[in-house]
């Protein structure tokens, strides 16, 4: 229900999760942080 867990609703909106993992290729980890700073240039 909402309002039921305040702290975690509000942790949700200021929490960003990234898809990078240990061992993730380079290519991949440079595509994350392409479209990371073309979202926050926007």
């Amino acid at each position: 229900k909402p309002g039921s867990l305040p702290v975690c609703e509000h942790a949700c909106t200021e929490t960003l999760s990234l898809p990078i993992y240990p061992g993730m290729p380079s290519e991949h980890i440079e595509r994350v942080c392409e479209v990371l700073l073309q979202t926050i240039k926007s």
